[in-house]
């Protein structure tokens, strides 16, 4: 596991998904701002967030990937991931409205796959999951992934990452 640096290193920015990565998916991003922090809140806990605004597909748009581990405690990431879903809520616009994927990307010990619509069209994908002491958020908007096999394949390499994180 090594020391613990407050710098991102390249093992933590294979974990989270950066925006030029929509272009494997067709999707094009232009300008913006990017910002990848890690943070300690507790020994034992890491918390990665990695957070875009610009334009993709010539549509404002927003993204996040968020990576959080307790080796404390299983216990505390089960709790986390159990704030997750109204934290995300409250990120997002007062008329948008989460459905969750019928046949959604599944991962790890639980997890759930949503689209998010806005007027009734889709307009981004929101997932978390949880592994033993692994939280794994990511958050787009207009970037739609309609199934869960494309949803996994786009996310897989970074899940495969967290795996040996």
């Amino acid at each position: 596991m090594g020391c613990w640096s407050p710098d991102p290193s390249a093992r933590d920015a294979a974990v989270v998904v950066r925006a030029p990565e929509f272009a494997r998916v067709g999707y094009v991003v232009e300008g913006g701002t990017e910002a990848f922090e890690k943070k300690r809140s507790l020994p034992g806990s890491t918390r990665l967030q990695y957070r875009f605004q610009g334009r993709c597909n010539g549509r404002r748009s927003f993204g996040t990937s968020t990576l959080a581990v307790d080796r404390e405690s299983a216990l505390t990431a089960w709790l986390s991931y159990r704030m997750l879903a109204p934290i995300t809520q409250r990120m997002l616009p007062d008329d948008a409205v989460l459905r969750d994927v019928a046949d959604g990307f599944a991962w790890g010990d639980e997890s759930s796959h949503q689209t998010l619509l806005r007027g009734g069209v889709p307009r981004g994908t929101i997932f978390h999951g949880r592994r033993g002491d692994k939280l794994f958020l990511f958050v787009a908007r207009d970037v739609y992934f309609p199934d869960g096999q494309g949803l996994g394949r786009f996310l897989g390499p970074h899940l495969a990452a967290l795996e040996r994180y």
